[in-house]
Protein backbone atom coordinates (compact mmCIF):
# COMPACT_ATOMS: atom_id res chain seq x y z
CA UNK A 1 0.00 0.00 0.00
CA UNK A 2 1.00 3.42 -0.65
CA UNK A 3 0.74 5.13 2.64
CA UNK A 4 3.31 7.15 4.22
CA UNK A 5 4.54 7.52 7.62
CA UNK A 6 6.95 10.18 9.15
CA UNK A 7 7.84 10.04 12.78
CA UNK A 8 10.13 12.78 14.57
CA UNK A 9 12.65 12.55 11.60
CA UNK A 10 15.91 14.75 11.97
CA UNK A 11 18.03 14.91 9.16
CA UNK A 12 21.48 17.01 9.62
CA UNK A 13 24.34 18.03 6.92
CA UNK A 14 27.99 19.32 7.44
CA UNK A 15 29.41 21.97 5.00
CA UNK A 16 32.65 23.91 5.83
CA UNK A 17 33.27 21.56 9.02
CA UNK A 18 30.55 23.42 10.24
CA UNK A 19 26.69 21.23 10.94
CA UNK A 20 22.88 22.09 9.89
CA UNK A 21 20.39 20.97 11.01
CA UNK A 22 17.85 20.52 7.72
CA UNK A 23 15.38 18.55 9.10
CA UNK A 24 14.15 18.35 12.79
CA UNK A 25 11.93 15.95 14.44
CA UNK A 26 9.22 16.10 11.36
CA UNK A 27 6.02 13.91 11.74
CA UNK A 28 3.33 13.97 8.62
CA UNK A 29 1.13 11.02 7.82
CA UNK A 30 0.08 10.87 4.34
CA UNK A 31 -2.81 8.12 3.52
CA UNK A 32 -2.91 6.00 1.00
CA UNK A 33 -3.67 7.47 -2.25
CA UNK A 34 -3.31 10.80 -0.98
CA UNK A 35 -2.23 13.35 -2.55
CA UNK A 36 -0.13 16.00 -0.73
CA UNK A 37 1.60 19.34 -1.73
CA UNK A 38 4.39 20.56 -0.42
CA UNK A 39 5.38 23.92 0.05
CA UNK A 40 7.93 26.50 1.95
CA UNK A 41 10.74 29.76 1.42
CA UNK A 42 13.69 27.30 -0.50
CA UNK A 43 16.30 25.70 1.94
CA UNK A 44 13.69 24.82 4.25
CA UNK A 45 14.31 21.02 4.06
CA UNK A 46 11.52 20.36 0.81
CA UNK A 47 14.29 18.02 -1.31
CA UNK A 48 15.53 16.86 1.76
CA UNK A 49 12.69 15.12 3.11
CA UNK A 50 12.05 13.59 -0.82
CA UNK A 51 15.39 12.53 -0.90
CA UNK A 52 15.12 10.37 2.05
CA UNK A 53 11.74 9.64 0.96
CA UNK A 54 13.04 8.03 -2.01
CA UNK A 55 16.08 6.48 -0.34
CA UNK A 56 18.41 8.15 -1.30
CA UNK A 57 20.10 9.46 1.86
CA UNK A 58 19.48 8.08 5.74
CA UNK A 59 17.95 10.36 9.01
CA UNK A 60 19.92 10.67 11.66
CA UNK A 61 16.98 9.88 13.88
CA UNK A 62 13.28 8.49 13.35
CA UNK A 63 11.40 6.52 10.94
CA UNK A 64 9.47 6.23 7.63
CA UNK A 65 6.99 3.64 6.71
CA UNK A 66 5.65 2.71 3.63
CA UNK A 67 2.68 0.41 4.34
CA UNK A 68 3.71 -1.60 6.84
CA UNK A 69 7.63 -1.63 5.68
CA UNK A 70 9.92 0.40 7.12
CA UNK A 71 11.71 2.56 4.48
CA UNK A 72 15.28 1.15 4.55
CA UNK A 73 16.48 2.57 1.11
CA UNK A 74 15.93 3.23 -2.69
CA UNK A 75 12.82 0.95 -4.25
CA UNK A 76 10.68 0.72 -7.51
CA UNK A 77 7.66 1.12 -5.11
CA UNK A 78 8.78 5.00 -5.79
CA UNK A 79 9.33 6.85 -8.61
CA UNK A 80 11.01 10.09 -8.47
CA UNK A 81 11.67 13.33 -10.57
CA UNK A 82 14.00 15.75 -8.75
CA UNK A 83 14.13 19.42 -10.29
CA UNK A 84 16.99 18.83 -12.07
CA UNK A 85 17.28 16.43 -15.06
CA UNK A 86 18.39 12.89 -13.94
CA UNK A 87 18.51 11.64 -17.03
CA UNK A 88 21.34 9.16 -18.13
CA UNK A 89 23.70 10.91 -20.51
CA UNK A 90 24.84 7.68 -22.75
CA UNK A 91 21.15 6.56 -23.16
CA UNK A 92 18.82 7.93 -25.56
CA UNK A 93 15.12 9.22 -24.60
CA UNK A 94 13.36 5.90 -25.48
CA UNK A 95 16.08 3.99 -23.60
CA UNK A 96 16.10 6.67 -20.73
CA UNK A 97 12.36 5.55 -20.40
CA UNK A 98 12.75 1.84 -20.89
CA UNK A 99 15.40 1.34 -18.34
CA UNK A 100 12.46 2.61 -15.84
CA UNK A 101 10.36 0.43 -17.19
CA UNK A 102 12.72 -2.55 -16.96
CA UNK A 103 13.75 -1.93 -13.29
CA UNK A 104 10.06 -1.74 -12.22
CA UNK A 105 8.31 -4.39 -14.14
CA UNK A 106 11.99 -7.32 -14.81
CA UNK A 107 9.71 -9.73 -16.42
CA UNK A 108 7.90 -7.57 -18.71
CA UNK A 109 9.39 -8.45 -22.30
CA UNK A 110 12.11 -5.83 -23.79
CA UNK A 111 9.20 -5.27 -26.81
CA UNK A 112 6.37 -4.27 -24.49
CA UNK A 113 8.79 -1.97 -22.58
CA UNK A 114 9.73 -0.46 -25.51
CA UNK A 115 5.55 0.31 -26.40
CA UNK A 116 5.10 1.40 -23.11
CA UNK A 117 7.88 4.10 -23.11
CA UNK A 118 6.78 5.38 -26.71
CA UNK A 119 3.62 5.39 -25.15
CA UNK A 120 4.38 7.56 -22.24
CA UNK A 121 6.61 9.80 -24.56
CA UNK A 122 3.82 10.76 -26.46
CA UNK A 123 1.66 11.97 -23.64
CA UNK A 124 4.49 14.12 -22.42
CA UNK A 125 5.00 15.49 -26.06
CA UNK A 126 8.12 13.98 -26.89
CA UNK A 127 7.34 10.55 -29.04
CA UNK A 128 9.08 12.30 -31.72
CA UNK A 129 12.69 12.94 -29.96
CA UNK A 130 12.78 9.13 -28.94
CA UNK A 131 15.88 8.92 -30.81
CA UNK A 132 17.55 11.82 -29.23
CA UNK A 133 20.40 12.10 -26.50
CA UNK A 134 19.95 14.33 -23.20
CA UNK A 135 22.42 16.75 -24.33
CA UNK A 136 20.59 17.35 -27.40
CA UNK A 137 17.48 18.51 -25.51
CA UNK A 138 16.69 21.88 -23.81
CA UNK A 139 16.16 21.80 -20.12
CA UNK A 140 12.25 21.54 -20.10
CA UNK A 141 12.02 18.44 -22.66
CA UNK A 142 14.79 16.71 -20.36
CA UNK A 143 12.49 17.07 -17.71
CA UNK A 144 9.55 15.78 -19.57
CA UNK A 145 11.67 12.73 -20.36
CA UNK A 146 12.34 12.03 -16.99
CA UNK A 147 8.33 12.90 -15.78
CA UNK A 148 7.56 10.22 -18.72
CA UNK A 149 9.80 8.08 -16.95
CA UNK A 150 9.03 8.33 -13.68
CA UNK A 151 4.81 8.12 -14.85
CA UNK A 152 5.92 4.85 -16.79
CA UNK A 153 7.00 3.08 -13.76
CA UNK A 154 3.37 2.78 -12.62
CA UNK A 155 4.76 3.20 -8.82
CA UNK A 156 2.37 3.20 -5.70
CA UNK A 157 3.94 6.56 -4.50
CA UNK A 158 5.25 9.42 -6.65
CA UNK A 159 7.76 11.65 -5.18
CA UNK A 160 7.91 15.68 -7.07
CA UNK A 161 10.37 17.71 -6.55
CA UNK A 162 8.69 21.31 -8.53
CA UNK A 163 9.07 18.27 -12.32
CA UNK A 164 7.11 21.43 -13.77
CA UNK A 165 9.05 23.96 -12.87
CA UNK A 166 11.17 24.39 -16.30
CA UNK A 167 8.24 23.98 -18.32
CA UNK A 168 6.43 26.57 -20.63
CA UNK A 169 2.73 27.43 -19.34
CA UNK A 170 1.05 25.53 -21.77
CA UNK A 171 3.13 22.28 -21.12
CA UNK A 172 2.88 22.87 -17.92
CA UNK A 173 -1.13 22.81 -17.36
CA UNK A 174 -1.15 19.65 -20.40
CA UNK A 175 0.54 17.80 -17.20
CA UNK A 176 -1.00 18.79 -14.55
CA UNK A 177 -3.88 17.13 -16.46
CA UNK A 178 -2.09 14.27 -17.28
CA UNK A 179 -0.66 13.93 -13.78
CA UNK A 180 -4.10 14.08 -12.49
CA UNK A 181 -5.40 11.84 -14.62
CA UNK A 182 -2.63 9.05 -14.15
CA UNK A 183 -2.66 9.64 -10.55
CA UNK A 184 -6.59 8.88 -10.46
CA UNK A 185 -5.61 5.63 -12.13
CA UNK A 186 -9.53 4.72 -12.69
CA UNK A 187 -10.27 5.62 -8.79
CA UNK A 188 -7.05 3.43 -7.72
CA UNK A 189 -5.29 6.54 -6.88
CA UNK A 190 -1.64 6.84 -6.30
CA UNK A 191 -0.19 8.56 -3.42
CA UNK A 192 1.90 11.89 -4.38
CA UNK A 193 3.85 13.90 -2.70
CA UNK A 194 5.01 17.01 -4.60
CA UNK A 195 7.17 19.74 -3.72
CA UNK A 196 5.81 23.50 -5.78
CA UNK A 197 6.76 26.87 -4.99
CA UNK A 198 3.33 27.62 -7.16
CA UNK A 199 0.35 28.32 -4.73
CA UNK A 200 -1.97 28.03 -7.77
CA UNK A 201 -0.75 24.67 -8.70
CA UNK A 202 -0.45 23.26 -5.12
CA UNK A 203 -4.39 24.23 -4.95
CA UNK A 204 -5.31 23.16 -8.33
CA UNK A 205 -3.73 19.62 -7.72
CA UNK A 206 -3.55 19.03 -3.85
CA UNK A 207 -6.08 17.10 -1.36
CA UNK A 208 -3.89 18.89 1.49
CA UNK A 209 -1.21 21.32 1.21
CA UNK A 210 1.63 21.11 3.96
CA UNK A 211 3.61 24.22 4.66
CA UNK A 212 6.99 23.90 5.86
CA UNK A 213 9.57 26.34 7.46
CA UNK A 214 13.11 25.71 8.15
CA UNK A 215 13.48 21.98 9.19
CA UNK A 216 9.81 22.03 10.41
CA UNK A 217 6.45 21.29 9.07
CA UNK A 218 4.38 24.29 10.84
CA UNK A 219 0.76 24.03 9.16
CA UNK A 220 -1.56 21.71 7.32
CA UNK A 221 -4.31 23.05 4.61
CA UNK A 222 -7.74 21.10 2.93
CA UNK A 223 -8.05 21.97 -0.33
CA UNK A 224 -12.09 21.68 -0.48
CA UNK A 225 -12.40 21.49 -4.08
CA UNK A 226 -14.05 18.22 -6.11
CA UNK A 227 -12.42 16.84 -8.88
CA UNK A 228 -11.15 16.83 -11.47
CA UNK A 229 -10.26 20.14 -11.53
CA UNK A 230 -10.32 22.90 -13.61
CA UNK A 231 -8.26 25.93 -13.03
CA UNK A 232 -10.54 28.92 -14.91
CA UNK A 233 -13.21 27.21 -12.74
CA UNK A 234 -12.04 26.93 -9.21
CA UNK A 235 -10.02 30.24 -9.11
CA UNK A 236 -14.12 32.19 -9.53
CA UNK A 237 -15.33 30.00 -6.25
CA UNK A 238 -16.01 32.29 -3.32
CA UNK A 239 -13.66 30.64 -1.43
CA UNK A 240 -10.07 30.46 -3.73
CA UNK A 241 -8.90 34.29 -2.79
CA UNK A 242 -9.08 33.39 0.75
CA UNK A 243 -7.52 29.89 0.91
CA UNK A 244 -5.01 31.19 -1.66
CA UNK A 245 -4.17 34.67 0.65
CA UNK A 246 -3.84 32.03 3.94
CA UNK A 247 -1.23 30.30 2.00
CA UNK A 248 0.69 33.48 0.97
CA UNK A 249 0.63 34.33 4.59
CA UNK A 250 2.27 31.71 5.79
CA UNK A 251 5.51 32.86 3.75
CA UNK A 252 5.11 36.34 5.25
CA UNK A 253 4.49 35.05 8.33
CA UNK A 254 7.57 32.84 7.99
CA UNK A 255 9.88 35.87 7.04
CA UNK A 256 8.37 37.85 10.20
CA UNK A 257 9.18 34.87 12.57
CA UNK A 258 12.46 34.53 11.06
CA UNK A 259 13.60 38.35 11.49
CA UNK A 260 11.99 38.25 14.76
CA UNK A 261 14.52 35.28 15.88
CA UNK A 262 17.63 37.11 14.31
CA UNK A 263 16.87 40.48 16.44
CA UNK A 264 16.89 38.05 19.73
Amino acid sequence: MGAISIKELSFSYTDHNQSYLALDNVNLQINDGEFVCLIGHSGCGKTTLLKILAGLMLPDKGEIRLGDRLLQGPGTDRAVVFQHYSLFPWMTVLQNVEFGIRQAKKKMPKRQAQQLALKYLDKVGMAAFSAKYPYQLSGGMQQRVAIARALAMDAEILLLDEPFGALDTKRRKDLQRLLEQLWNNGGQRKTVLFVTHDIDEAILLADRIIFMRPGKITACLKVPYERPRKQEEISKSPNYEKLKADLQQLFYLDSELKKHEEDL
